[in-house]
C-alpha cells in the first residue's frame, strides 16, 4: 500500500472507539498518522497550530460541538481542512457547515469514504497554499515596486502605450511639477501645460510603441506655478499586467545646468581676465613711456611755449588711457589694492560728473552728503567701482527714468549701523546709501542678491558679478552691505564702513616735496622693457642718483655679486623672462640682507602679491609719473 506521508491530525471526539476507527481508515488509505485526540474546547483550542494538516470533528459532543470548533478555527485564520464526522446530521446542518468553511462531512456509518475525501481536501489545501503564496509574492513585488516607484528621487511617469494617457506618476514627479494626481492622471502629456515643452511627445510615443527607446538630454517642462524646469528624459516600452505601457524617467537637471553655466561663465571670466591683465601690462609699459617723456618735454619748455599745451594734451590722453587700463586690472583682479585714508564725501563729489554720464538723462541724480568729513580707509579706485556698480544697477531698474539718491552719514555706534547684520568692527561708522525709485525686487531675489553669478537679467545681458564684487570690496575694507526692496517700491543699498581715525591727507602735500626727491645713492634698475629701463634711468639720474641697469634677473644677480655692497636699492619689474622679480629679490636679499627692494609692475596676481609682501618690498604700479617715482624712491631709501 502506498504511503502518502505523515499527517498531523486533530480528532475532536469523545468516543475513543470512534476515534480509533477514523485513524484506522486513514491508515488504510495509505497515510501515516500522528493523531491528537481531544474532547474539550480548551484542549481543542490548544491543539490549533499552523503545522496541523487535518481536523476531524464530531458534530455533537457533551459540552462542545463541531460548528463551534469550525468557528474557532476560522477566527484564528488557519487554513486547515475541516471535516465533520457525525452519527446523525441533518441536510440543513450539513449545508450550513459547508457554507461556514467545512470541507465536507461524513457519516460515521460510512467511514470507508474518509480516505478519498481527505486526499481531495489535502490536495485542495495544497493548491490554495500555492495560490496564496503566489498572490503574496505578487503583492510583495507590487509593494517593492511601489516603494521603489515612490522613493525614487527621479520623477517617474507611466503612460498607456496605445493611447498615451498617463496611468501613474510618482510623488517626486508630482512634487517637481506641483500637481495633484487627479490633475494629470488619465490625460495625455501634450494636453497639459507642464509638458508643452515636449514638442515631440506624439512622435516619441510612436517610437516607443516600436520598442525604440527615447532619450532627451535637455527637455524643458513647466511647473504649475509657471517655473521652468530642465529635465533629462528617458522613456522605454514594457509590459505591465499584460498591457503595453511606457515608463518615463524624468530627472531634474535645473541645478546642474545652473552650476554648469556658472562654471563656464567662471572659465570665460578667467580667460577674459588673463587677456585683460596681459593687455593692461603691455599698455602700462607703453603709457609709462609716453607719460615719462611728456614730463621730460614739459621740463624743457618755457611756460609761454605754445608746444607746452600740445604736450599737456598728450599727457592728459595718456592719463585717460591709464584709467582705462586700471579698469581692466580691476576686472581681472590684478590691480594692487592700496587702501588710504579718504573722505567718502569728496570721492562722491569728484565722481558725480562721471555718474551723470553713466546714467541716462531721464534719471535725476541727487546727493545728500553729511556736513562733516566721512573719513574711511579704503582703496579709492575700488570705492569708485562700488559706487559705479550700484549706480549701474539702479539705472537698469529705472528704464523709464526716476531718481537716484546718494546719501552719507556718520553713524555713532556701529552695532546698529545695519539692522539684522553683523555689527561694524569700529565704534563709529560711515554709512552710504544708494537708493533708486525703480521697479524693486521680490524677497526671493533679495535672498540671493550678493551671490556670485546671480542675475535677474536675460542670458548674455549681465555677468552677475557686479553686486558680488561690491560685497567683496566692502568686506575687504572691513564693512558690510545690505539691501532692502519691494516690488514697485525701489531699492536701497546701505553700506557701512568703519570710520578712520586719521584725517585724509591733503593731495598737494606730496607734490610740494616731489621736486626735492633727490639723492646720491646707487640704485639697480631691472626691467626687460628697454624703453621703460631707459626712462627710469633718466628719471633717477637727473635727480642725482647713481644708476645701474639690467635687462633681466641673471644680469642683475651678476651686478650684485660684483658690486653688491655699493647698491642701496633694487628697483625691479615683477614679470620678466627667466628669473622674475620675486625670485630675484629673494636671491638678492640672501646676498645682501640689508638691501632695500621695490617692485614696479603693470599687473600682479594675488599669489604673487602675497609672495612679494613676505619680502617686505614696496610695490609700485605702472604707469607711475616721474615725480611720483622719484618721491617713492626717496621715501624708501629714507626709511630705517
Amino acid at each position: 500500500m502506498e504511503t502518502k506521508g505523515t499527517l498531523k491530525v486533530v480528532i475532536l471526539e469523545d468516543n475513543p472507539q470512534d476515534a480509533e476507527l477514523e485513524i484506522h481508515e486513514l491508515k488504510r488509505a495509505g497515510f501515516s498518522v500522528d493523531p491528537l485526540i481531544v474532547e474539550s474546547e480548551a484542549d481543542y483550542v490548544a491543539a490549533l497550530k499552523p503545522e496541523v494538516d487535518l481536523i476531524l470533528a464530531d458534530f455533537r459532543l457533551p459540552r462542545f460541538d463541531g460548528m463551534s470548533a469550525l468557528r474557532l478555527l476560522k477566527d484564528r485564520g488557519l487554513d486547515i481542512p475541516f471535516i465533520l464526522v457525525s452519527g446523525a446530521i441533518g441536510e440543513e446542518q450539513a449545508v450550513a457547515a459547508m457554507l461556514q468553511g467545512a470541507f465536507a462531512y461524513v457519516m460515521k456509518s460510512r467511514l470507508v469514504s474518509l480516505g478519498s475525501m481527505i486526499s481531495r481536501a489535502l490536495g485542495e489545501a495544497a493548491l490554495r497554499r500555492e495560490r496564496n503564496s503566489a498572490q503574496e509574492a505578487v503583492k510583495k513585488s507590487e509593494r517593492r515596486y511601489r516603494r521603489l516607484f515612490e522613493s525614487s528621487q527621479d520623477g517617474i511617469l507611466i503612460l498607456d502605450a496605445a493611447s498615451g494617457e498617463i496611468l501613474d506618476a510618482n510623488s517626486s514627479l508630482l512634487a517637481l511639477l506641483g500637481y495633484e494626481p487627479g490633475e494629470i492622471l488619465g490625460k495625455k502629456p501634450w494636453e497639459l501645460d507642464a509638458f508643452k515643452g515636449w514638442e515631440a511627445a506624439k512622435a516619441d510615443l510612436q517610437d516607443l510603441k516600436r520598442l525604440a527607446p527615447v532619450r532627451r538630454d535637455d527637455l524643458p517642462l513647466t511647473a504649475k506655478n509657471g517655473r521652468r524646469i530642465d529635465v533629462e528624459f528617458v522613456g522605454g516600452a514594457c509590459t505591465a499586467d499584460g498591457a503595453g505601457v511606457v515608463q518615463c524617467s524624468i530627472r531634474d537637471i535645473t541645478e546642474r545646468k545652473r552650476l554648469q553655466a556658472q562654471f563656464l561663465q567662471a572659465q570665460k571670466m578667467e580667460s577674459i581676465g588673463i587677456l585683460a591683465g596681459g593687455i593692461a601690462h603691455d599698455f602700462n609699459n607703453i603709457l609709462m613711456t609716453i607719460m615719462g617723456n611728456c614730463s621730460f618735454l614739459q621740463e624743457g619748455l618755457t611756460q609761454t611755449d605754445p608746444r607746452r599745451a600740445d604736450v599737456a594734451e598728450i599727457a592728459a590722453a595718456a592719463a585717460r588711457a591709464a584709467a582705462l587700463t586700471r579698469q581692466l586690472l580691476i576686472f581681472s583682479r590684478k590691480e594692487l589694492v592700496q587702501p588710504v585714508v579718504l573722505d567718502l564725501n569728496e570721492l562722491i563729489r569728484n565722481l558725480q560728473k562721471m555718474l551723470r554720464r553713466l546714467i541716462s538723462e531721464d534719471i535725476k541724480l541727487e546727493s545728500s552728503l553729511c556736513p562733516e568729513p566721512a573719513v574711511i580707509r579704503a582703496d579709492p579706485g575700488q570705492m569708485e567701482q562700488v559706487i559705479m556698480n550700484l549706480c549701474v544697477n539702479a539705472r537698469e531698474a529705472m528704464p523709464k527714468g526716476g531718481r537716484l539718491i546718494l546719501k552719507t552719514e556718520i553713524w555713532k555706534g556701529g552695532a546698529d549701523c545695519l539692522p539684522r547684520r553683523r555689527p561694524c568692527a569700529a565704534p563709529d561708522c560711515v554709512r552710504l546709501e544708494v537708493a533708486d525709485t525703480g521697479c524693486g525686487m521680490p524677497a526671493e531675489v533679495l535672498a540671493h542678491l550678493f551671490e556670485p553669478f546671480f542675475t535677474t537679467r536675460p542670458p548674455g545681458k549681465g555677468t552677475g558679478l557686479g553686486l558680488s564684487t561690491v560685497y567683496g570690496i566692502v568686506s575687504q575694507a572691513g564693512g558690510d552691505v545690505a539691501a532692502r526692496s519691494a516690488v514697485g517700491q525701489g531699492t536701497t543699498f546701505t553700506i557701512c564702513l568703519p570710520m578712520a581715525e586719521a584725517a585724509p591727507p591733503r593731495l598737494e602735500a606730496r607734490s610740494q616735496v616731489a621736486g626735492s626727491a633727490r639723492g646720491r645713492e646707487t640704485i639697480l634698475i631691472v626691467e626687460d622693457d628697454e624703453a621703460i629701463l631707459r626712462l627710469n634711468e633718466r628719471i633717477l639720474r637727473e635727480r642725482g642718483y647713481r644708476v645701474l641697469s639690467a635687462c633681466g634677473g641673471e644680469e642683475a644677480l651678476a651686478f650684485l655679486k660684483e658690486a653688491g655692497s655699493r647698491v642701496h636699492l633694487l628697483l625691479t619689474d615683477v614679470v620678466m623672462p627667466g628669473i622674475g622679480g620675486g625670485e630675484l629679490a629673494r636671491r638678492a636679499v640672501r646676498l645682501r640682507p640689508d638691501l632695500k627692494v621695490a617692485f614696479i609692475t603693470g599687473y600682479i596676481d594675488d599669489r604673487e602679491l602675497d609672495s612679494l609682501k613676505v619680502l617686505k618690498g614696496d610695490i609700485l604700479q605702472k604707469p607711475i609719473p616721474p615725480e611720483v617715482l622719484a618721491q617713492r624712491v626717496r621715501e624708501i631709501l629714507d626709511r630705517s
